[in-house]
């Protein structure tokens, strides 16, 4: 097998920062950036090094960051880029392009463009897409490809975790849940599954998912924010609200994405103060705020004149 650097060290370096940045924490893409930089420092022409790094400054600016979206796409876009100028074949960089024309551009067009580029160049590289055709309310299509390709990665933890989210945002709990305790060794394995709980009504399973998250990464804003909307629909305000307080608190501190603070507002029933968080939102090009026709935080709040011009504003044709 031909090597795609002619450095064996940049190569294993590339290894552990692509294993690090789909570990899909905060330690572990720190970790992939450091690796993946000096895989870099000793080959700038290795390609897909380049489309990894891309990936874990765009992973950053989500919730397993703690970056902000003006801060990290910019240099995932540098990086995707660099990528194609040097291997215009190579998928993944491709895929991250598209991504990033979807999570921060908003440019659907464009994207849809960039993924079926992807497909053509390597078949099963579509995880980026079919989180594209949820977004859309696509959900056949999403569920179309992402059964095709579990049917070709039937052990991938990763790709079992994209199935559940995709489940779920088709809201089809049955399946979520049981894709979440396929990829169990995820970071957002129970985060999947206690929503799915929540929205079939079993409340303190739901709660319990929720507590064990937060107590294994209480810095990690949407665990903070899944356990504050369970324990206000299981009626402890106290709680929820002592945990909104802890979650603005580490908003003062570090970039969090506001969708997470927005969606226990709605679960107070004050669409005020969440849409107004969901307008901020928009304002940094929250990665959260593509979900906003999936979400279920913003059920009941749908027909809202607010919600519709959001919807306008990203130029979703509608839910």
């Amino acid at each position: 097998m031909k090597l795609p650097t002619s450095s064996l060290e940049a190569y294993n370096l590339y290894l552990l920062g692509r294993y690090h940045v789909f570990e899909q924490t905060a330690d572990d893409l720190s970790q992939a950036v450091n690796f993946l930089q000096r895989s870099l420092v000793i080959d700038d022409q290795f390609a897909k090094a380049w489309a990894s790094l891309g990936w874990a400054f765009s992973f950053q600016s989500t919730g397993y960051g703690t970056q902000s979206p003006h801060e990290a796409y910019p240099r995932a876009r540098e990086a995707a880029l660099r990528a194609l100028a040097l291997n215009g074949e190579l998928a993944d960089a491709h895929s991250l392009y598209a991504d990033i024309l979807t999570w921060y551009d908003w440019d659907w067009v464009a994207a849809e463009r960039e993924y079926l580029a992807t497909l053509e160049l390597d078949p099963f590289n579509g995880l980026g897409y079919a989180l594209f055709l949820s977004t859309q309310l696509r959900h056949d299509e999403a569920i179309e490809l992402i059964d095709r390709l579990l049917n070709r990665f039937p052990g991938s933890e990763y790709y079992h975790i994209n199935a559940a989210w995709r489940f779920l945002n088709a809201r089809d709990y049955p399946r979520a849940i049981q894709h979440a305790e396929l990829a169990g060794g995820h970071a957002d394995a129970r985060n999947v599954a206690g929503w799915a709980l929540l929205s079939t009504g079993r409340i303190e399973d739901a709660l319990a998912l929720f507590e064990q998250d937060f107590a294994d990464a209480p810095d990690r804003a949407i665990a903070v924010s899944n356990l504050a909307v369970a324990h206000i629909r299981a009626g402890d305000t106290v709680r929820g609200n002592e945990l909104l307080g802890s979650l603005l608190a580490m908003a003062n501190k570090h970039y969090v994405d506001p969708t997470v603070i927005a969606v226990i507002h709605f679960e107070q029933n004050n669409p005020d103060k969440g849409f107004a968080w969901l307008q901020t939102a928009a304002e940094s090009r929250a990665r959260g705020l593509i979900f906003l026709q999936v979400d279920h935080g913003y059920d009941g709040h749908r027909s809202d004149p607010r919600y519709q011009k959001l919807i306008a504003d990203l130029g979703f044709g509608g839910s």
